[in-house]
C-alpha cells in the first residue's frame, strides 16, 4: 500500500547525509562547468560524506562504494557517453560543513553535474535549497521525509526509504500480528523525530495506539524513556535507532526487565547490531531488513531477479576492497549513482531536467541494470515505494562480510 504524506518537518533542522572526507578525488580534471559538459567531457559527481566524526565508519563505507561504482559506470560507458569523475570530501558529519563544501565546489568553476549528499539526514536537508537554486541534480540515501518534496526540490531523488516507508511497513506488519498498543523508542535527531511523527500518524490511521519516546544521540542511559513507554502498557516495543543511542536503549530494556516482543525497523537494521549491542541482545530483536542485506536470500516478491543480479555483480568488488560494516551504506550509496546513470541513459542526455523527467516517467528493470534496491519513482514521489511485502523479517544473531546471518 502507498501511504499518505504528512506534514513535512521544518527545513531548519539539519538532516544527516554526510560529506565524505575522502580528502581526495578519484579524478580532478578542470573541464567545463557542471551541467554544460558535452561529448566526452567528464560528468562531475560531488559527494559529501562523514569521513571523520561519529559516523565515519559509515561515511568511509559510502566513499568506498562510490569509488567502486565509478569504475563500473565508466567501464559501462558512463553517463550517456560521458565518463564519471568523482570528488568526495569530508564534512565531519556536520550539516554546516557540508553546506560550506558544496558552496566552495560550486564557486570553484567546476560546478558538479550530480551531488550525492551523503549518509545522514542532518547533512542532507540544508543542501537541498542550494541545489534547487543552482539547478543541480541530487540523489540521496538519507531518509527524512522533508527530502521527498518534488514541488520544492524537483531535481532531488532518493534511493532509501523515507520516514513514511520506514514506519509504514512496520505498522502494517504489527497490525497483521494482532498488536494494538505499540511503544516506539527513537533517536532524538532529525531522522528520529521524522520517524516518530510517521509512526504516530500511520498508527492512528490503522487504529493502533502508539506511544513514542526519544533518546539523545550521546545518551548513556535511556531508563527514563523506557519507563515512560512502559507506563502505556504496550504489547510490543519498536526500536527505531541508527547510531550509538541504540546501546542505552537496549541496556535500559534489560535493566527494567521488559519482556515484551521487540522489533527493529529498517533504520535499526542499517547497522551491525551484533557488533554494537552483542549477539544475545541482537537475537532478541525481529528486524525488518532489505532482502539484499540477508545472507543467502534468493529472488522473491521482495527481491527481483534484476536486483539480485546487480547485487551479485557489485558485492564481490566490495569483498575485494574490504567490508568494514554492514552492507547498507555501500548499497544505498552505489544506488545513488546507479539511478542517475539509468536516468541519463534513458533520456540520452546529461541535462539535469531531462534525467529527472526520465526517472519520473518510470524505469524498467532493463533500464536499471546496476540498481539494487527498490524503485517506484513518480512525478509526485521521488523516493522508492516500500511496503511490508518488500522487506524481510529476520533475527540477526551475527553478520558476515556485511550481511545479516539469521533466521526468518
Amino acid at each position: 500500500m502507498r501511504f499518505n504524506r504528512f506534514a513535512i518537518v521544518a527545513m531548519a533542522a539539519i538532516s544527516i547525509i554526510g560529506l565524505a572526507a575522502c580528502g581526495s578525488s578519484s579524478s580532478s580534471s578542470s573541464g567545463s562547468s557542471g551541467g554544460s559538459g558535452e561529448g566526452n567531457d567528464p560528468y562531475r559527481v560531488f559527494a559529501v560524506e562523514p569521513l571523520s566524526g561519529p559516523f565515519s565508519l559509515f561515511g568511509k563505507a559510502c566513499a568506498e562504494a562510490l569509488r567502486e561504482t565509478e569504475k563500473i559506470v565508466n567501464a559501462d560507458g558512463g553517463f550517456d557517453g560521458r565518463p564519471m569523475e568523482l570528488v568526495v570530501k569530508d564534512d565531519k558529519g556536520e550539516g554546516t560543513e557540508a553546506l560550506t563544501l558544496l558552496q566552495e565546489e560550486i564557486n570553484s568553476g567546476n560546478k558538479p553535474d550530480l551531488v550525492i549528499p551523503g549518509t545522514t539526514s542532518d547533512e542532507a536537508v540544508p543542501l537541498l535549497p542550494v541545489l534547487a537554486k543552482e539547478g543541480i541534480l541530487s540523489v540521496t540515501n538519507a531518509s527524512d521525509t522533508a527530502l521527498d518534496n518534488p514541488e520544492k526540490y524537483p531535481l532531488n531523488f532518493g534511493v532509501a526509504t523515507t520516514s513514511l516507508t520506514i514506519a509504514g511497513p512496520m505498522i502494517e506488519q504489527l497490525k497483521k500480528e494482532g498488536f494494538k498498543s505499540v511503544a516506539v523508542i527513537l533517536t532524538d535527531n532529525e531522522l528520529g523525530r521524522s520517524n516518530g511523527e510517521a509512526y504516530e500518524e500511520l498508527g492512528s490511521q490503522e487504529g493502533l495506539e502508539v506511544a513514542v519516546a526519544y533518546v539523545p544521540e550521546e545518551a548513556v542511559d535511556a531508563t527514563s524513556q523506557l519507563e515512560q513507554l512502559d507506563s502505556h502498557n504496550p504489547e510490543v516495543l519498536v526500536v527505531s535507532a541508527f547510531g550509538p543511542s541504540i546501546v542505552p536503549m537496549l541496556k535500559a530494556k534489560e535493566k527494567l526487565g521488559l519482556e515484551i516482543p521487540t522489533w527493529g525497523d529498517t533504520a535499526t537494521a542499517s547497522q551491525d547490531l551484533p557488533a554494537t549491542v552483542g549477539s544475545a541482545a541482537a537475537q532478541k530483536i525481529t528486524l525488518q531488513a532489505q532482502p539484499w542485506q540477508v545472507e543467502g536470500e534468493e529472488p522473491s516478491a521482495a527481491y527481483t531477479k534484476q536486483s539480485k543480479e546487480a547485487f551479485d555483480a557489485f558485492y564481490p568488488r566490495l569483498q575485494k576492497a574490504g567490508i568494514d560494516t554492514v552492507i547498507v551504506p555501500y548499497i544505498f550509496t552505489h544506488d545513488t549513482v546507479a539511478l542517475a546513470v539509468a536516468g541519463a541513459n534513458k533520456a540520452k542526455s546529461t541535462e539535469a531536467g531531462a534525467i529527472a523527467e526520465a526517472i519520473e516517467g518510470g524505469l524498467t528493470p532493463a533500464e536499471t541494470p546496476l540498481f539494487i534496491g527498490t524503485g517506484g519513482w513518480t512525478a509526485e514521489d521521488h523516493f522508492p515505494a516500500t511496503t511490508a511485502e518488500k522487506v524481510v523479517e529476520v533475527s540477526a544473531a551475527e553478520t558476515n562480510e556485511g550481511l545479516i546471518v539469521g533466521s526468518h
